[in-house]
């Protein structure tokens, strides 16, 4: 059977609005019964929250090429960084928050903003004119060894704005094959829930003869 994993699409907020979220599949696999070949499908998932943005906008501005034949992952620029959520009464004073350049496409490097909440990391958001054809997308993101950065969840970004995003660590494996990249309309019905938020560190899921499945932690 095929399976594949998707991430809780998180909130994001703008001046108190919610965002519509895009959600993509991270990874897909095809396995046979364990019982008959002993095959397991191990997906490493990043402990470390990640911003990123991208654009399918391509300047000559980039200093990094890194051409990868991956068919699922489309044609653009990608950037990223390591973030920090704002902890409780901002103590201490953590790398919360960074500022999205559309064109040509960059993050700057993250670093501690007042007044964005508890639990939350930041997008500060120029003014840019949007265009038919470009897509410009930030979120949040998993930095897979093979596949690359893969956006798992993400929003087109409001011109001029601050965008509040409240990550989840919470991942679901469903049964279906979608590349990672691709685009999934996200739904927990029928799915193994693998909640890492109660700081155990792996999830190990399997599934059974009556088509549910069955989830333990360590």
């Amino acid at each position: 059977m095929d399976f594949y994993v998707v991430q809780q699409p998180p909130q994001f907020i703008n001046a108190g609005m919610p965002y519509e979220v895009t959600t993509t599949s991270l990874g897909t696999a095809a396995l046979l019964s364990y019982d008959a070949s002993g095959t397991t499908w191990e997906l490493p998932l990043d402990q470390q929250n990640i911003a990123a943005a991208y654009s399918n906008h391509v300047t000559a501005s980039m200093n990094r090429i890194t051409p990868m034949l991956i068919p699922a992952t489309p044609s653009g620029l990608y950037a990223h960084w390591p973030i920090e959520l704002t902890p409780h009464d901002n103590t201490p004073e953590l790398a919360n928050n960074t500022v999205l350049s559309p064109e040509p496409l960059g993050l700057s490097k993250p670093a501690y903003t007042d007044g964005i909440p508890e639990g939350n990391f930041g997008f500060t958001v120029p003014s840019y004119t949007p265009r038919d054809g470009w897509d410009l997308f930030c979120g949040v993101a998993i930095d897979d060894p093979k596949q690359g950065i893969i956006l798992s969840n993400y929003v087109t970004p409001t011109p001029n704005s601050q965008i509040f995003c409240v990550p989840e660590a919470k991942y679901y494996v469903k049964s279906g094959s979608y590349r990672p990249g691709y685009v999934v309309e996200f739904s927990a019905d029928r799915a193994a829930l693998c909640d890492f938020t109660g700081g155990n560190t792996v999830c190990n899921v399997t599934y059974k003869k009556d088509g549910t499945f069955g989830v333990t932690k360590s």
